[in-house]
């Protein structure tokens, strides 16, 4: 079978022949993948150079191809084998050395030999590299070329001492681009947000690494869009429940006052902090700690003796409200504060029984839902002619049986009987 052409006459020949019976020179042994690829066409080789799971002899075969394009693409094949990418990590063309700099397959010691490349773009390419070893990294960092040093900025992997080095760098465009990598340390961030570049600052207040302290710091930038950005972080970090306890200290003495009232909403901020912020001058705050599950009790009592109305009146939302306050809170002229305080589980009894009495009828819908509401008021509230009311008392599970056998009969509207029947079925 023709396996290969006579490189002097073009004819096949079998692989078997010494020489080429047509020409009679002498034949050189030819390789399985030499065998196979010979007389593919460009379009087949290229398709096959890019292919995961080509066999390594192919790639190795491909590798040593005249065309420039199928060995570009061999060396961008995450599957070629080491020994293939060392080989083509010496090619004369840039562009397929530029390749395996970019490959994060190819072996340590082939990156790191390609940072001392003399082309820019591979030096640039080994920059960029996920993979490139921190020597590499290092040595690049201190590249004489811009676009080098910022491509190395930017490696999501380099490391805590190679970003520290581009922080102090000359150009603000190197130390920018290291304010915004998410690897930078602490102390590089809290030293780049003094930056007398606006845009390193603007990019220190965009990472998401970015120490409250620098962002402290930032949000008094002369900067709008620094000072705008900084802020923004802060609110969100207080509104995370699981930003650090230190962070949410320090967030809750910023001057902004909605960076404070998320601290205060936070069901994760510390109850020390909670204490203080209950004190806050601003009512948006002391809301946020009024309605806060995590609020100690002491803060609660302060709260219920709030000027604001509207203070006071988050209390009665709040879990963990006790049931002195509720019932103080029962008190007011307020309706929307005392359906709330129908609604708490924490509301005595005697209370949910004043309230069920209650005219306005939101208030009585909040007793006959509240899960804590005795039998005795419950079977008082089936005389009740608002349907919300009768529904709530039908669904509620404290209501006896023989007061749901009633609902359920039919009279009182058909989403009283539904709720009724599906508590008997």
């Amino acid at each position: 079978m023709a396996g290969a052409k006579c490189p002097h006459c073009g004819n096949e020949v079998s692989e078997r022949e010494g020489s080429c019976p047509h020409c009679g020179s002498r034949m050189e042994r030819v390789s399985g993948a030499a065998a196979l690829t010979a007389g593919w066409s460009r379009p087949r080789k290229r398709g096959v150079a890019v292919r995961p799971d080509t066999s390594p002899d192919v790639l190795a075969e491909l590798a040593g191809d005249e065309d420039c394009l199928v060995r570009t693409d061999v060396a961008e094949n995450y599957a070629a084998p080491a020994d293939v990418l060392r080989q083509l990590s010496h090619d004369a063309d840039e562009a397929v050395r530029m390749r395996v700099a970019r490959n994060t397959a190819a072996p340590a010691d082939v990156l790191e030999a390609l940072s001392h490349d003399e082309d820019v773009r591979v030096r640039e390419s080994v920059a960029e590299n996920g993979a490139a070893p921190a020597d590499a990294l290092r040595l690049l960092a201190q590249d004489e070329t811009e676009l080098v040093r910022m491509c190395t900025a930017e490696n999501g992997n380099a490391p805590a001492d190679i970003l520290r080095q581009l922080a102090r760098d000359e150009d603000e465009t190197v130390r920018c681009i290291a304010a915004g990598n998410t690897n930078a340390p602490a102390d590089v961030l809290e030293a780049l947000a003094h930056d007398a570049d606006r845009g390193v600052r603007c990019a220190v207040s965009l990472n998401a690494n970015t120490p409250v302290s620098a962002l402290c710091h930032l949000s008094q930038d002369a900067d709008q869009d620094v000072q705008t950005n900084a802020v923004y972080a802060m609110r969100v970090l207080a509104m995370s429940p699981d930003a650090p306890a230190d962070a949410l200290r320090e967030l809750a003495r910023e001057q902004d006052e909605d960076v404070r009232t998320s601290v205060a909403y936070n069901v994760a901020t510390p109850t020390d902090v909670l204490r203080e912020l209950a004190q806050d001058e601003n009512e948006d705050v002391r809301r946020g700690v009024a309605q806060n599950p995590s609020a100690p009790a002491d803060a609660i009592a302060a709260l219920a003796q709030d000027a604001a109305e509207a203070v006071r009146g988050y209390l009665a939302f709040n879990p963990n409200t006790s049931g002195d306050v509720l019932e103080e809170l029962a008190r007011t002229d307020d309706a929307d504060i005392r359906s709330a305080v129908a609604c708490n589980r924490n509301t005595p009894p005697n209370t949910l029984r004043e309230l069920s009495r209650d005219g306005d009828e939101r208030v009585r819908e909040g007793v006959a839902c509240n899960a804590n509401a005795p039998a005795d008021v419950l079977e008082a509230l089936v005389q009740d002619e608002n349907e919300g009311v009768l529904a709530g008392v039908a669904a509620n599970a404290n209501t006896p049986i023989a007061v749901v056998e009633t609902l359920a009969r039919g009279g009182h509207g058909a989403l009283v009987a539904r709720l009724a029947h599906a508590r008997l079925a």
